[in-house]
Parts: C-alpha cells; structure tokens; sequence
C-alpha cells in the first residue's frame, strides 16, 4: 500500500514534466526566447524548493511513468463530475416523489438543490417548472422552462409544459404556438396534439375579430328569415337613428326592382345594411351605439356553448383555463 502512496514530490514532478512538455512545444514552434525563458526559469526554482536538483532524472529513470499532469487533472474533474451527478440525481428523485405526494412547495426546494448542485441541466429545471404550476405560480413555470429550453432546445416536454404555463394564464394563442412545437418534436404524443386542439379553440374564443367574422348564431324567426341581434323597439325610441334608417332604406330602395320586396332580403344585404347603421351610429350617436352593442352582446350569449351566466353543462362560464394533459 505505501509503494502505491503518491509522496510529496510526485506532485512537482508532474509540474516540471507538463512544464517541459510546454517547452518543447514552444521550442519547436519558434515561440520568442522571454516565453521559454520564462519556463525554464520556473523549472528551476521548483527544482529547488523542493530539492529535486540533478537527482531529478536519475530517480525518474527507477520509477515507472507517471501520468501526465493534465490525465491527472481531467481524472479528478470526471471523478467530481460523477459523484455531483449522483448527488444532483438523488435530489431530482427526492422531488419526484414529493410531487407524487401533492408536496409541490417541497418539490420546488429539492429540485432548486439539485439545479444548484448540478446547474444548467434541462430536466431539473423542467421539473421545477412542473412543482411551480402545480402551485400556481405560472410565471416562475415560464421562466424556468425557458431555461431549460437555453439548456437543450429540442426538448419537448419544456415545450409541453410551457404551453401549460400560458394556456394557465389565459394566453392561449402563445399556448397552442408552444404545444405546436412539442408535437414536432414528439409527432406521436396524444396529449400534445389534444392540448393544441383545445388552446386553439380557446384562442379563437378569446380573439375579438374571430368573434367579428363569428357571430353567435340566432334562432331563426317563425317565417324562416335570420334574426337580428338588434332591440329594434330601442331604436324605434331614438329619433336621430330612425330618420337615418329610414334615409338608407329610401336610398337602398332607389337602387332596387319596383317590384322586389324589401322584406325577402338576402342575409348578406341585410348585414351590409347593418354595418352602414352601425357606423352612422358610431359616429352621430356613440351613446346608442354603445347600448345596441350591448344589447348584442346580451343577445349572444349562451348560444355557443360558452357564454351565459351559472349553472352546469355547456353553458356555463369558464372561470379557469379548459383542462390541459400536464
């Protein structure tokens, strides 16, 4: 066991090894003389701290070849990387199981040890982002699953739960862009693909101008035409509105047959009649204008199956983001 000691002088052997290694490199490639100058001087002043003197190469000559003082180095760092892997993974499992106790906040500290302990790694961040949401806390998610994402860019699952963190946040357009690049990433995952089907859908619900080319469907009146979102009995009251409804359809009715009957008008035309009304409005009568959007508004909803007020079912209000696959 002593003969496999290393003793006090291998260590400044090794250096004036590596050192003349150095020298014989910059010899060759013509380095300037203050640079080998340099090494051989501090040769030779470890030579003599330690004693080694011209004893040096006969007792290196009696002892098998040591290795280099770089192998050694890179040994020691694998060594330390290994064991702090180990450690890092120990943690990460410490907080699976917590999660899989409903300890989130718990969770949140293990893997926080764990990407202090081994930094920069995707999975323990992704992890973390996965505690955070379980806890509501949706912003700490986002930012930690970009950071795994800086870590390792083709990872799906920080995709994944990405798009969680802002479909949690109502940010469902952003959600269903992130849900999409997991999908790519992982083609044959069924949550993926039904969590982009579900924040699609939501961002269209969210999106006004989706709602404009959209509208709410009526119910037809009793002789089959269309239904319009419009409390006409309100505007009968408003004598500005009235003489300019009665002005369009004057002028509309210059333009038409004799013999058609303004009551048989197509769905488009009588649209086209009620965006020129809505923007006459708009701008003479902004009050009334306000309260026939309203109006709208309160005629639409329900119909779809997302608006209208309590209850169960199909028509009741979302207060939360629709269920996501995590």
């Amino acid at each position: 066991m002593s003969e496999n000691r290393p003793s006090k002088k291998d260590l400044p052997l090794s250096i004036i090894q590596f050192l003349e290694s150095e020298l014989q490199i910059h010899r060759e490639g013509a380095t300037n003389n203050d640079f080998v100058e340099s090494i051989e001087v501090a040769m030779q002043c470890i030579e003599s701290a330690y004693g080694l003197g011209e004893s040096r190469n006969g007792a290196e000559q009696q002892q098998p070849p040591r290795p280099s003082l770089a192998a050694v180095y890179a040994a020691g760092c694998q060594a330390l990387a290994s064991e702090i892997h180990q450690t890092a993974e120990r943690l990460k499992a410490e907080g699976n199981a917590l999660m899989s106790g409903n300890r989130p906040l718990e969770a949140v500290a293990a893997y926080t040890r764990a990407i202090e302990t081994a930094p920069g790694s995707a999975v323990y961040h992704c992890n973390r982002a996965a505690a955070y949401s379980k806890l509501g806390d949706h912003e700490a998610a986002i930012r930690d699953c970009e950071l795994a994402l800086a870590a390792d860019p083709g990872y799906a699952k920080a995709y994944g739960r990405l798009g969680f963190a802002y479909a949690a946040t109502g940010r469902h357009a952003r959600a269903a862009e992130y849900y999409g690049r997991a999908l790519q990433l992982e083609p044959n995952c069924v949550g993926y693909r039904q969590n982009l089907d579900t924040a699609r859908a939501a961002a269209a619900r969210a999106d006004p101008t989706a709602q404009q080319r959209q509208p709410p469907q009526q119910q037809p009146q009793p002789d089959g035409r269309p239904r319009l979102p419009v409390d006409f009995q309100m505007m009968m009251n408003q004598p500005d509105a009235l003489r300019h409804a009665s002005q369009m359809v004057t002028n509309m009715a210059g333009h038409l047959p004799p013999s058609l009957n303004l009551s048989r008008l197509s769905a488009d035309e009588l649209a086209g009649m009620g965006r020129e009304f809505a923007s006459f409005l708009a701008s003479h009568n902004p009050a009334l204008s306000e309260q026939l959007n309203a109006s709208v508004s309160r005629g639409g909803e329900g119909n779809d199956g997302t608006g209208g007020g309590g209850g169960s079912g199909n028509g009741e209000r979302q207060s939360r983001p629709p269920d996501y696959f995590s």
